[in-house]
């Protein structure tokens, strides 16, 4: 394999593993933002994500 093959593979894992640190942070956040407020907020919150969710899953078909 050729050396820039493998320096862009390596820059391929490394942003996978950033990025399944960032979500992971992410996701504790989200979390404790969810303990933290009252219930009208938190159904705000899970709205919001559904929709999120919903979009992704439509953009992924």
């Amino acid at each position: 394999m050729q050396r820039k093959d493998l320096e862009s593979i390596n820059r391929v894992v490394i942003s996978e593993v950033e990025l399944e640190k960032q979500f992971d942070a992410g996701l504790e956040y989200f979390k404790v933002l969810l303990n933290k407020v009252d219930s009208t907020k938190r159904e705000q919150l899970l709205d919001i994500l559904e929709t999120a969710l919903k979009e992704i899953g439509a953009e992924k078909k």
